[in-house]
């Protein structure tokens, strides 16, 4: 009789490490600065590839179950068009911040949390390029936001302030601890909090960490710091030139 003591189902076992059905929401509905004329920030051109393609290619790779929904907002139609032609067959819904220019990232949270009835959620702002590992530092066992304390292009601009590993304050103008722009909600209580803050009106023209440092006055959220690789943001001309400088020298290596 074979011994089954050691034997252990991959399969089982990756999904338990990523978590459950996670609906993963892109907020894509700005330009970066200044780059207005080089069009919807998603469909900004890294390494021969749209930025949202190598963000909806992590996502399938990283995760067993998922959704993608993404939150389009300035000049939404070619945004709309790329992902209908490429994703059709994809589990990926598309919300339209029409409001965008008068509104912040809570209303467009807002829009995308009403829109699935899933109690694990990821929020990641449109101009991070996700990777793998970037996923990977993620507790996916309860709500959680994720730091790093490198900040070489200076466009991580709130800080983390944490006590035991939990997030005490979001805050502008820190030095270190780096919020990277990524917060990750489980469970249906948690989600009704975020829910019951984004929609309130007074809400639709602020930023998420407001929203954040509103739900942990009652709500415990872990801090996560990033061990690997720094990563990027590409919101402004000089962070998509340096990553794409980045990544032409990583492939000479």
């Amino acid at each position: 009789m074979k011994n089954k003591k050691f034997i252990v189902d991959a399969k089982k076992e990756d999904r338990k490490k990523r978590g459950d059905f996670v609906s993963v929401i892109l907020l894509s509905e700005n330009y970066g600065y200044r780059m207005k004329s080089y069009g919807p920030m998603s469909l900004l051109s890294v390494d021969k590839s749209s930025l949202i393609e190598k963000q909806i290619n992590v996502i399938k790779s990283f995760f067993i179950n998922y959704e993608v929904i993404v939150c389009c907002g300035f000049e939404a139609k070619k945004t709309i068009d790329f992902l209908k032609e490429n994703y059709k067959n994809d589990s990926l819904r598309i919300v339209e911040n029409q409001i965008y220019s008068n509104s912040n990232s809570c209303e467009s949270a807002r829009l995308c949390i009403n829109n699935t009835m899933n109690h694990k959620i990821l929020v990641l702002y449109g101009d991070l390029v996700i990777t793998k590992n970037m996923l990977s530092q993620i507790d996916f066992s309860r709500n959680c936001v994720l730091t790093q304390d490198e900040n070489k292009h200076n466009n991580y601009c709130i800080s983390v302030v944490e006590h035991k590993n939990n997030l005490k304050n979001l805050c502008i103008g820190g030095k270190s601890n780096f919020w990277m722009d990524c917060l990750y909600l489980s469970g249906e209580e948690s989600i009704l909090k975020f829910t019951s803050i984004v929609n309130n009106i007074e809400y639709k023209n602020k930023f998420l960490f407001e929203a954040v440092n509103e739900l942990i006055k009652n709500t415990n959220i872990k801090v996560c710091k990033n061990q690997g690789h720094s990563i990027f943001k590409v919101n402004n001309i000089k962070s998509l030139k340096d990553y794409i400088s980045n990544e032409n020298s990583n492939s000479r290596k």
